[in-house]
C-alpha cells in the first residue's frame, strides 16, 4: 500500500505544516488508489499584535504607538552595525554622514542656526552676515561668497570680501547691490560692480571701491574709483547723468561727462527729434 499525496489550498504539498499565520486552510489527501479524503475547512486566528512588524503596520494610533523613546535617551539608527543617524533627546538630528540626492521644499527656515551647502561655499546664516539678521528679525539681506555680507533690507552681495549696506544704517538705508571683490554699496538703493584693489607692501590691506551715492551705479575694476558712474534721475520720465573717468563734478544739464579725453574714429552731432537726427 502506497503513501498519500497532499495538496493545500495555498499550493503547499507537505504533510505537516508549521508557522502558519491567521487564515483559512483546507487540505486534500489522495492515496495510491486515487481515493480522496474529505477534510473540513480549518480556520486559524491569532491575538492582536502589540509589536511592530517588518512588513508594515495598519490601524495604528500615533499618540500611543510610535518608534522612539519615552525617556531622555537618544534614538539611534544603524545599518551593518554602524550608526548612521541619531535623533538626540533634545530633538536635534545628527549623522556622521548624510547623502541626499534631492530636496524639494517650498521653504527652508533656520531661526538661529546656519545651513551649509557643499563645502560651505553657500551658507545661509542669521549670525555670520551671510543671511543677515540683526537679532530682531528686521534687517535681512543675502550674501553669496566668502566675506560677502548683505546687511540691510533687500540687499544682495555676491563676491568676495564685499558689503551691501552696513550694520549701522541697515534699518534706514536699504536695497543695495554689490557684485564683485572688495566692493561696497553703502548708499540707499545704490549699486556697485567691479573689483577694488589692495594697499600695503605685500598687498594685504583691501582698498575698496565704494558707492555712497543713493540711487546710483558705479563700475570699476582694480581701483578704488569708478570708471563709469551713473547718477540718479530726477524722477518719472527723466534720466540721470553718466560719468566716464570719474569726473569731480557734473555742471550743467548734460547727460555725459568724460575726463581724460576721447579717442574715436567718427563722431556725429545731430539735432534731437529731427529726421535721422540730421546735422
Amino acid at each position: 500500500m502506497g503513501g498519500y499525496n497532499y495538496l493545500w489550498n495555498d499550493g503547499n504539498t507537505s504533510q505537516n505544516r508549521a508557522g502558519l499565520g491567521a487564515s483559512s486552510y483546507r487540505v486534500t489527501a489522495t492515496d495510491a488508489n486515487g481515493c480522496v479524503s474529505n477534510i473540513e475547512q480549518l480556520i486559524l486566528t491569532q491575538p492582536e499584535r502589540t509589536d511592530w512588524t517588518i512588513t508594515g503596520n495598519a490601524n495604528t494610533n500615533p499618540g500611543t504607538q510610535f518608534i522612539g523613546t519615552t525617556d531622555l535617551k537618544d534614538l539611534v539608527f544603524k545599518t551593518n552595525g554602524v550608526e548612521r543617524m541619531r535623533i538626540n533627546a533634545n530633538g536635534k538630528i545628527t549623522s556622521p554622514e548624510i547623502n541626499i540626492n534631492k530636496i524639494i521644499t517650498s521653504r527652508i527656515t533656520s531661526p538661529d542656526t546656519a545651513i551649509h551647502i557643499g563645502d560651505s561655499s553657500l551658507v545661509f546664516s542669521t549670525t555670520n552676515d551671510f543671511l543677515y539678521n540683526d537679532g530682531k528679525g528686521v534687517n535681512k539681506g543675502v550674501g553669496i561668497g566668502l566675506g560677502a555680507e548683505g546687511h540691510s533690507n533687500y540687499s544682495v552681495c555676491v563676491g568676495f570680501s564685499s558689503d551691501a549696506g552696513d550694520k549701522i544704517t541697515a534699518g534706514t538705508i536699504t536695497s543695495q547691490i554689490a557684485i564683485g571683490n572688495r566692493v561696497k554699496a553703502l548708499g540707499d538703493q545704490s549699486m556697485v560692480i567691479g573689483t577694488g584693489t589692495y594697499l600695503g607692501a605685500n598687498n594685504t590691506l583691501p582698498n575698496y571701491l565704494v558707492n555712497n551715492t543713493p540711487n546710483s551705479l558705479m563700475i570699476g575694476f582694480n581701483s578704488n574709483i569708478p570708471t563709469i558712474f551713473v547718477s540718479q534721475s530726477s524722477g518719472l520720465y527723466t534720466t540721470g547723468k553718466v560719468g566716464i573717468g570719474n569726473p569731480s563734478s557734473y555742471p550743467g544739464n548734460y547727460s555725459l561727462y568724460v575726463t581724460g579725453g576721447i579717442l574715436t574714429e567718427k563722431i556725429k552731432i545731430a539735432v534731437n527729434g529731427a529726421v535721422n537726427w540730421s546735422d
